[in-house]
């Protein structure tokens, strides 16, 4: 299962949150904009452990349930700060390549979570991957045939296997 880390930072001018989600058992990290309606279907698909948000900017209007929820200096949330962080992290010039364009909130989270990794959790860094842009158009179900193709294929695979019990990061978050 995934462990997943969320900063979430308020797009400026919008209804939108800036929301930057590490998974860190596997260091993926995906970044997105998302409407403040929207917030509670990305809790649900994403059952964080615990939430960062800025210690001096408004609460989000919905909470996911039975997170932490962390408050962070703002500076960390900052645009360029965060792009300097999440640049010397990836070993990277600029963040050009990656897709982020119009998503300086979520780098904002971005840079947040990062810093909180850095100081709280620095293994949980050792596997970050690239950050992975997430557009709302990208969320959308797919279509009927799609879904019946990865249905039978899933249901035909004997060799997914489960396992119960607490995850490593909740123990180390908790």
């Amino acid at each position: 299962g995934h462990n997943w880390l969320v900063a979430l930072a308020a797009a400026p001018g919008e209804a939108r949150w800036g929301l930057a989600a590490c998974d860190v058992t596997t260091g993926e990290l995906e970044l997105q904009l998302v409407a403040a309606d929207a917030l509670a279907g990305e809790w649900a698909r994403l059952a964080p452990r615990e939430l960062l948000i800025s210690e001096s900017g408004e609460a989000p209007p919905a909470l996911p349930a039975d997170a932490r929820l962390t408050r962070r200096a703002s500076r960390q949330f900052g645009i360029d700060g965060a792009r300097g962080r999440l640049c010397a992290r990836l070993g990277v010039a600029s963040l050009d390549g990656f897709g982020l364009e119009g998503l300086d909130a979520a780098v904002g989270a971005a840079g947040a979570l990062v810093a909180y990794l850095e100081e709280s959790w620095p293994q949980a860094l050792a596997n970050l991957r690239p950050p992975r842009a997430v557009r709302a158009d990208a969320t959308r179900k797919p279509s009927r045939p799609i879904e019946r193709r990865t249905r039978s294929a899933t249901s035909s695979s004997s060799s997914i296997t489960s396992t119960s019990g607490p995850s490593v990061v909740s123990a180390m978050l908790t």
